[in-house]
């Protein structure tokens, strides 16, 4: 709450303080508006990557990964048949 005092010094004083304030307001709410709009296109960005890798199948790596236990049960069955 600002008080107005009758006198032209105190309220002039007293009117730059309000002016001064609310320049410091605008300052700082454009740099939180800049921050803001940041972290909004960092959470875009992120949320397009959780997307794409979403679509990304898995299948190929499991086929593969499967292929390679075959291949290590064989060659473990071979070795355990070599005469020694």
């Amino acid at each position: 709450m600002v008080y107005v005092c009758s006198t032209t010094m105190s309220s002039t004083f007293t009117l730059d303080k309000v002016l001064l304030n609310a320049k410091n307001l605008v300052t700082r709410l454009k740099d939180q508006e800049g921050t803001l709009d940041s972290l909004l296109s960092q959470t875009q960005d992120l949320g397009k990557k959780v997307e794409s890798m979403k679509m990304v199948s898995i299948w190929p790596l499991l086929e593969v990964y499967a292929l390679h236990v075959h291949v290590v049960m064989i060659v473990f069955v071979i070795c355990s048949n070599y005469p020694s």
